[in-house]
């Protein structure tokens, strides 16, 4: 459904600009809707500098050739339909369809559908609160699963079953989200991702999702009381796997302790209990 609330937004130079090109692309019959951790952040009322843009009822051309009064225009990979502008650090995206091929984390074909409509749109997203989107040019909400609602209960919860178990990574995500802003998650998304198979993501994209828990949560250890309550500390966190009970509490309130800036700080840290 659609929901009237005024949000707020940092009046930042690429904000104008985005609001000049949705204007453009209003007066062609498209529409521009934020989306994402922006979305996100202003009902929460937490600042946010990432400005993601999904682009509807317009062909990638007409995009193209809006963007390009702007500026030189780079694409982002062809099937993935990201447009950019060159120095300008905002995604342009038109929704696409993904059907998964293989286990891989990038064996999707990709095929982009701007006139899918934004239900379809939403649906592979990952958890509610991800999946609102804000018309810019009649401000409003578009909140499809719930997530304004799931803001309000603090709580993670999953987009659409079948999509959301076809990328394994979201097991750490949902934690990551969780830990990040003291969410619970839904008793139905912790049963998917504990079902779910971790071991074929790569090192460094787990480790993308543990640099974002630890560095901006107000407790950490909430990250990894999770994955332990799944039961998907392993096989990345062995050592965690294997501590006695008393153990892993204890060394969940050192690591809350700690004022962790980045993950490079976190590493150098003597954690023995």
């Amino acid at each position: 459904g659609r929901i009237y609330m005024l949000l707020k937004f940092e009046e930042s130079k690429d904000m104008q600009l985005v609001r000049k090109i949705a204007k453009d692309i209003d007066l062609i019959g498209g529409k521009t809707y934020l989306v994402g951790g922006l979305v996100r952040d202003a009902i929460l009322g937490v600042e946010s500098k990432d400005i993601d843009l999904e682009i509807h009822c317009i062909t990638p051309e007409q995009l193209e050739d809006i963007l390009s009064k702007y500026g030189e225009v780079e694409t982002m990979g062809s099937s993935f339909a990201v447009l950019k502008l060159k120095g300008v650090d905002i995604d342009f995206a038109m929704p696409r369809i993904e059907r998964k091929t293989g286990s891989k984390h990038n064996d999707f074909n990709v095929c982009v559908a701007p006139f899918i409509g934004t239900y379809k749109a939403s649906l592979r997203r990952d958890i509610t609160v991800g999946a609102i989107l804000y018309d810019l040019i009649n401000e409003k909400l578009v909140d499809h699963f719930g997530g304004v609602e799931d803001i309000d209960n603090k709580l993670i919860k999953h987009v659409n079953k079948d999509t959301f178990i076809e990328d394994p990574l979201r097991v750490f995500r949902v934690c990551q989200f969780a830990s990040r802003f003291g969410f619970s998650v839904a008793t139905e998304t912790k049963i998917l991702c504990s079902d779910m198979d971790v071991s074929d993501i790569s090192k460094e994209r787990i480790y993308m999702e543990l640099e974002k828990a630890l560095s901006k949560s107000k407790k950490p250890s909430k990250f990894f009381c999770l994955l332990k309550e799944i039961n998907k500390l392993k096989p990345f966190f062995n050592e965690l796997e294997d501590l006695s009970e008393d153990d892993f509490n204890n060394l969940m309130d050192n690591l809350d302790n700690l004022k962790i800036k980045n993950i490079d700080s976190f590493s150098k840290m003597n954690l023995n209990t």
